[in-house]
């Protein structure tokens, strides 16, 4: 299915109308601030929790917004989006990053782009009317997620009318949570992959009429060739992934999404369109051998005492029980967020529950996790789903702060519960983070973001104390961090 794709995008004709970059990605979670506090004051209203996140609709609210007419938070967030987008423009962009670490991270929330101890990343795109491109290379310290020279994020993407065409590896992001999506987060390394998305969500439709400004992607992608070892534990190699998503803003104060993922054929199975019809519409997980995750997510926001407030959930099942008519084996997240006009901040608390229900008895052991799929909903040991993997409880509290001079701060207490009940589904399955024990952790991260003559500078500690009774362990761990980047 795949390789055909270079020869869609040669039949399609370049034009020479230079554009900036088609969409957001979620690499800034001081963007993604910037983004909530307009749509929660109803200044954007497009959906905004979808990632990658295409510039049009947005664009188009920034440009109808009056500067007289906006207060002084809200001015300097449209002022930082618009510069965003202005960086972005011309027909060739270059861009290099190096990551330095004390020490690699288990975790991956929104925002962050490395988890091990080095990194350097080198990228060249392109853009125009109806093309865009890029070519991505980076360099890792380890090769525990492949191959330490990589070229995710990459890509090749084709304007078809209102939708995009696109192949390569790109990240996503699904869902309103400041940290980790419990179904589609960039946890793990971003699938090779084909996928058809709307590009402007604003644009008249019957649906727009219906539901207000609305995005839909879906994608077919493959997962990694399996080691011998896990082949002979049972795994299922070069599986496909089939994932959808729509976004909804039926109302300015109302986000609704809803997503569908398919993990099915790979080798010894069926891998063509009819099968992946089959598989989505006549099996599933009680006829067939596919590996069904599906959920929805929704996002209030209000105004309250001339504060913006937030409260948004998902839920993420692993199954359906048609006889009772409702989803099985369901994690949720659950949050809230204020925004505190007289410190420029966002206040966010968050609660994710992946410890979820198997059946009406037993809990546990079962969300991401398969009987056909033994591998479960992962690419190279990283969960596809929560950056913290199944039987998971966390609960934290962020709080991240925009200043005059364009800098951020970003801050964030988290009490993290892994692997609850110390057990795990045998290999090549199971919570690979705290494999076989439970774990307690508490977590302050902080970092300042700022952007200098000599590029954009992110420096940032991470504190953790750690506890795991199975092996009598109490430790201290302290990890500090730097990322520089440079546009040219």
């Amino acid at each position: 299915m795949y390789r055909h794709a270079p020869w869609i995008f040669a039949s399609l004709i370049m034009t020479t109308q230079v554009q900036a970059d088609w969409w957001i990605e979620a690499t800034d979670l001081s963007q993604k601030a910037d983004l909530q506090l307009l749509a929660d004051y109803g200044l954007i209203l497009q959906p905004v929790n979808t990632y990658p996140l295409f510039w049009p609709g947005i664009k188009q609210d920034l440009d109808a917004l009056h500067p007289s007419q906006l207060t002084q938070e809200q001015l300097l967030a449209v002022r930082r989006l618009q510069q965003s987008w202005q960086q972005q423009q011309g027909s060739f962009n270059a861009k290099a990053q190096i990551h330095a670490a004390s020490d690699s991270d288990n975790y991956k929330s929104f925002g962050e782009e490395f988890t091990d101890s080095a990194a350097a990343r080198g990228s060249l795109s392109f853009q125009s009317e109806r093309l865009s491109g890029r070519v991505t290379a980076t360099y890792h310290s380890t090769d525990e997620q492949g191959s330490r020279t990589r070229l995710d994020h990459s890509y090749m993407a084709a304007k078809l009318g209102n939708w995009v065409l696109t192949a390569g590896r790109v990240d996503q992001f699904w869902g309103p949570s400041w940290d980790s999506s419990t179904i589609m987060s960039h946890n793990a390394r971003p699938l090779p992959g084909i996928s058809l998305s709307r590009y402007n969500s604003s644009a008249d439709s019957l649906l727009t009429s219906i539901t207000g400004p609305w995005t839909f992607t879906s994608r077919f992608a493959r997962m990694e060739e399996l080691s011998a070892e896990e082949v002979a534990q049972g795994a299922i190699n070069n599986a496909q992934v089939w994932s959808s998503r729509a976004n909804i803003r039926p109302l300015r104060k109302l986000e609704l999404g809803f997503s569908w993922v398919m993990m099915w054929g790979g080798d010894g199975y069926g891998n063509d369109l009819s099968d992946w019809y089959q598989g989505l519409f006549r099996g599933g997980a009680l006829e067939g051998h596919e590996n069904m995750l599906a959920g929805y997510d929704a996002r209030y926001s209000d105004i309250w005492f001339d504060r913006p407030v937030g409260f948004y959930m998902m839920a993420t099942s692993e199954d359906f029980n048609r006889q009772k008519y409702k989803l099985t084996k369901v994690s949720y997240q659950l949050g809230a967020d204020i925004y505190l006009t007289e410190i420029k901040s966002r206040l966010y608390l968050e609660f994710t529950g992946n410890n979820a229900y198997c059946n009406d008895i037993e809990k546990n052991n079962c969300l991401y996790e398969h009987d056909k799929f033994l591998q479960g909903y992962r690419s190279y040991d990283k969960s596809i789903g929560s950056t913290y993997d199944n039987d998971s409880l966390v609960l934290q509290t962020g709080l991240i702060r925009q200043l005059e001079n364009g800098a951020n701060w970003q801050h964030k207490l988290a009490w993290i519960r892994l692997n609850v009940d110390g057990a795990d589904r045998p290999l090549p399955g199971g919570n690979p983070i705290s494999r076989g024990r439970s774990a307690t952790q508490y977590q302050w991260q902080q970092s300042y973001q700022h952007l200098t003559s000599y590029g954009d500078l992110k420096l940032g500690t991470d504190l953790i104390y750690s506890e795991t009774p199975a092996a009598g362990e109490k430790k201290w761990d302290t990890r500090l961090f730097v990322n520089w980047s440079r546009q040219f």
